[in-house]
């Protein structure tokens, strides 16, 4: 009997590229998450909205370097004409402007522009340690400077501009007149506190065990656990795509194959048949996939099931075996919106899963992490108690007044992180 382990969690690599330089870190696991909520501002009526350069790929290329997926979720739009052009984020982070009712889901709000000092743009604001970030839409725009998001997103996670290692062009956190890096990497120092900010959290862990030697006649070949995870998450759709070993669902007596074993199901554990609909899996074809219902598969619950499986190149030989059927991809799509892709590797060893990816992903969180009542910010965010806006400007040549009016904002904020 052989079996062998597939993990959504903490074993994850993404990518296939393991590179380091000093300082720098990159092909890490990705066992965390955060939760990116954008808001973007449009006029009273609803129209002329502000643009919305999210970067998505670019911010969770950043984040990756650290372990952690960039979730983001829907856009939702405010209307208001007075926020098209404000002085910071505490213009924007005001009762009702589209908070996350999670208080540990980041709010970043898109306007059309930032005032800021003669002859300077201003990109972004952002609370160090605290909930919230605005971007200027319209600069960002004009010069395609997609690491603005991730850079004021580090900075609610507790980055600064001159701490944990940033300073060096090549630094997503370095202030924007000295940041000219596309590879925008992290150092080591700001990866663990990036790690150990409230807003990221633990990645769910689903197991997928491949039991047995043959699918043909079993109903446990696949054997499917949650088995760590947040509380409140829940696993919504699990694929298997069985394209990349050649190989084919072989479900009936029919062509191709003559010899099959249907579906079948057993080792229901905290969930039931009737919280699942399976799509797919037809005679002949070569991908299937399970819905399941939103919150029934949880930490701690388990299911197992079965259907013969064969490759083309040797139909009706018993059912392919696990080793036959290296390169098989597995999905997982969770009700927060984090969607993973693995592959079964060929050293067949537990957690061996390069390459994998990241999808791009818009969920929808009901009730996952702490909640705050409707009409009330989450806390920590009000004013100025969650830390210092920090101004990300690149003066125009010639001039240094945003930088030294950087400075002197910094010092006249009396609050505390």
């Amino acid at each position: 009997m052989a079996s062998f382990k597939i993990f959504t969690g903490r074993k994850l690599i993404f990518g296939s590229v393991l590179w380091a330089a000093t300082n720098y870190v990159y092909g890490v696991p990705i066992d965390q998450f955060m939760l990116i909520n954008p808001i973007q501002i449009c006029d009273d009526n609803g129209a002329n909205c502000a643009s919305s350069p999210l970067s998505i790929q670019k911010t969770q290329e950043i984040y990756e370097q650290a372990g952690v997926a960039s979730i983001f979720l829907p856009t939702q739009s405010i209307n208001d004409s007075s926020l098209l052009t404000v002085n910071g984020i505490t213009d924007v982070n005001l009762l009702g402007n589209g908070q996350s009712s999670n208080a540990n889901t980041l709010n970043v709000w898109f306007v059309d522009s930032l005032n800021s000092a003669p002859n300077t743009t201003l990109f972004g604001q952002a609370y160090i340690n605290g909930n919230g970030a605005v971007i200027n839409s319209d600069a960002v725009t004009a010069t395609g400077r997609s690491d603005t998001v991730a850079h004021e997103i580090g900075h609610n996670l507790g980055l600064g501009h001159s701490n944990f290692g940033a300073g060096d062009a090549d630094n997503v956190l370095t202030t924007g007149s000295n940041r000219d890096a596309p590879a925008d990497q992290l150092t080591q120092a700001q990866i663990d506190q990036i790690r150990a900010s409230r807003f990221t959290n633990d990645a769910p862990e689903v197991t997928v065990d491949l039991r047995g030697s043959t699918p043909f006649n079993t109903d446990d070949f696949f054997d499917i656990s949650f088995d760590t995870g947040p509380a409140g998450i829940s696993l919504t759709k699990f694929t298997i795509d069985l394209a990349p070993a050649n190989a084919f669902f072989d479900t009936t007596n029919d062509a191709p194959g003559n010899s099959g074993s249907g579906l079948r199901t057993s080792g229901f554990t905290g969930v039931s048949l009737a919280d699942m609909v399976f799509n797919g899996m037809t005679n002949g074809s070569q991908s299937m996939s399970i819905d399941i219902a939103p919150g029934k598969f949880t930490v701690g619950d388990s299911f197992a099931f079965g259907s013969d499986i064969d490759l083309f190149s040797a139909i009706d030989r018993y059912g392919a075996t696990p080793s036959e059927l290296v390169g098989i991809k597995f999905g997982f799509e969770f009700d927060i919106g984090l969607s993973l892709e693995t592959v079964l590797d060929s050293d067949l060893v537990t957690g061996s899963l390069d390459p994998s990816q990241l999808n791009s992903f818009f969920g929808s969180p009901i009730s996952f992490g702490p909640q705050v009542s409707a009409g009330q910010l989450p806390p920590g965010s009000t004013n100025l108690v969650a830390g210092t806006p920090v101004l990300t400007s690149v003066p125009t040549p010639g001039t240094l007044t945003l930088f030294v009016f950087g400075i002197m904002l910094a010092f006249s904020r009396k609050s505390k992180v």
